[in-house]
């Protein structure tokens, strides 16, 4: 077994590193926040498990990839909705028409890779993110943000769609602009090579879940969410 199949099944199955622990963690299910997270976590382990199962028939599970994105973000935007009140409005009425556009770009292709759709809602997600932490380090809820869930939450969601901006926008574009057609080599990648491209973003599947774990594990009531 490749290197590549083992980040692929390691990814499949991390999710279930940070479920284990929410159930583990009744306070958890305790706020808003958190039970949008877990709601997040539960359709992440619903997509994997439909990605893995197709992909061992030999499907492509690529429309389930496409949904999932479009899910997480919807429920990203809530999340950040919830953790910045007064940025409410702002962040659901943006958040809305750019599901609209996604959903409407991807109709016509829904089993097609919609990389561009991934890179623009890492984008946005990467921003809100900074401004919760600008939010965060401005008001200082708590004595200890090593023991503040919503900081660890946040630092997954940077950390994994800071990387997926990188992955899916700037490094594809390097691959299908430039090399593909300046380089022959690049023209025909093959599967090997395909599974090295995607074992980035298993590896950074595997960090933002790890990350999750600890955001739950360090739950320590309402203080820790809304």
């Amino acid at each position: 077994m490749t290197l590549g199949k083992i980040l692929i099944y390691l990814s499949y199955f991390s999710v279930l590193v940070p479920l284990s622990v929410s159930f583990r963690k009744r306070k958890f299910w305790s706020t808003r926040i958190m039970r949008v997270m877990s709601i997040l976590l539960i359709v992440s382990a619903s997509s994997d498990a439909a990605s893995y199962v197709l992909a061992r028939m030999r499907i492509s599970n690529l429309p389930v990839v496409n949904a999932y994105f479009i899910v997480s973000f919807a429920l990203l935007l809530i999340f950040y909705s919830i953790l910045m009140e007064r940025r409410k409005v702002m962040i659901l009425v943006i958040g809305q028409i750019l599901l609209a556009y996604f959903i409407l770009n991807s109709l016509d292709r829904w089993g097609d890779f919609r990389s561009i759709n991934i890179a623009m809602q890492s984008a946005v997600l990467v921003l809100l993110a900074h401004l919760y932490y600008f939010d965060l380090y401005k008001q200082l809820p708590t004595d200890n943000l090593a023991r503040f869930a919503p900081m660890w939450l946040n630092a997954a969601i940077l950390f994994y769609y800071s990387f997926n901006l990188f992955l899916f926008w700037v490094a594809e574009y390097v691959i299908v602009n430039f090399l593909r057609s300046s380089i022959p080599a690049f023209e025909n990648m093959s599967t090997d090579s395909a599974f090295t491209y995607w074992g980035f973003h298993n590896i950074n599947n595997i960090a933002k879940n790890i990350l999750f774990a600890v955001g739950i594990y360090v739950v320590e009531g309402n203080k820790n969410g809304k």
